[in-house]
């Protein structure tokens, strides 16, 4: 193994931090939208359809970017640890902190959902925003024995292992043919299209750097391509197999992501260190703080393109400072992730 394949990607590092928080933006967004209250988010009278316009270009690669992510993570850990150790570790940083906010946190903010819409309050414990973390501890269980035997880089050129991904997403797209691509929910065009995001961060972490820097080099094509394919998309251009093409547009987005985060987010800092650690807490109580937010914004004689802003930077501080506050307790760091 290469010194190159075992030294530490701060660009997925930052990667990981930044698609969290995108997910924080998406769940802000919903509230603004006319079908909010269908799946049980607090609703602003006024909506702001113009929000998901950009909310659409994220979609289709921000769940899979956090798969592919993960896989990496566990490829990258599962050389410096046995198959028992990688089990325990995920079962205690994944699992546990998932079943934690289903059975504990995500009551909460359903609850003030109820009250806030004059529905009886009732306990309702369900995967909700944590239901990615399940199907991340299902792929690293089925992983776990295979990897163990995994102990050198792949000796494939670069472009064919760029191929693999948009091949997969293809494929599951094809076969799968879902209604709405971007709908990972708890869908079996969820569950193997994050298998396949998973699999090619596993081949990531045991790539060659020239295909990093093939990423680097060929960022701004694939962002160029990414983004033709999504205003057709938004367009309403009539397309031959619409969820082929989404595919290729997702893989060719998280082409472009991989590319700039390598080319100008590869380097280590104290802050990354920070929101490194909060990332996950911070994304675990978000939608409690978001939940109790809202309440009082939409009261509010406010533009919704200035609640929105209002409510994304109140859910992060608030969620952040639960991070610090949390932080030092020993038990309760374990039943959010943080080690």
């Amino acid at each position: 193994m290469t010194e190159e394949t075992t030294d530490r990607r701060y660009d997925l590092d930052w990667l990981r931090v930044i698609a969290v928080f995108l997910l924080i933006v998406y769940h802000c967004a919903i509230t603004f939208q006319p079908w909010a209250a269908k799946i049980s988010f607090i609703q602003n009278s006024q909506s702001a359809t113009h929000i998901w316009t950009l909310m659409s270009a994220l979609n289709v690669w921000r769940i899979p970017l956090v798969f592919l992510i993960s896989g990496f993570a566990f490829a990258a850990s599962i050389r410096r640890r046995s198959p028992g150790e990688m089990i325990r570790d995920r079962a205690s940083r994944i699992l546990l902190p998932a079943i934690f906010t289903t059975l504990i946190l995500t009551p909460v903010h359903y609850a003030l959902f109820q009250v806030e819409s004059g529905f009886p309050v009732s306990y309702r414990a369900e995967p909700a925003h944590v239901w990615f973390l399940y199907n991340i501890f299902i792929y690293a269980m089925l992983a776990v024995i295979p990897l163990n035997h995994v102990k050198h880089e792949i000796t494939i050129p670069a472009i064919i292992i760029l191929l693999v991904l948009p091949a997969m997403f293809v494929v599951e797209a094809a076969v799968i043919q879902p209604e709405r691509y971007a709908n990972f929910y708890l869908t079996t065009h969820g569950f193997v299209l994050g298998l396949a995001a998973f699999v090619f961060g596993i081949f990531l972490a045991y790539a060659a750097e020239s295909v990093w820097q093939l990423l680097s080099r060929w960022f701004l094509v694939f962002l160029i391509i990414a983004t033709g394919l999504y205003l057709a998309r938004i367009s309403s251009i009539v397309m031959v197999w619409p969820t082929v093409i989404t595919a290729i547009e997702a893989s060719c987005w998280i082409f472009a992501v991989l590319g700039v985060g390598n080319r100008y987010l590869n380097t280590p800092s104290g802050l990354l260190s920070l929101l490194g650690q909060s990332v996950y807490p911070v994304y675990l109580v978000h939608m409690i703080f978001m939940y109790a937010v809202n309440t009082q914004l939409i009261t509010l004689a406010l533009s919704p393109e200035i609640k929105f802003c209002l409510l994304v930077v109140m859910t992060v501080f608030l969620s952040f400072g639960a991070f610090l506050v949390l932080r030092p307790i020993p038990f309760v760091k374990t039943l959010f992730g943080m080690k």
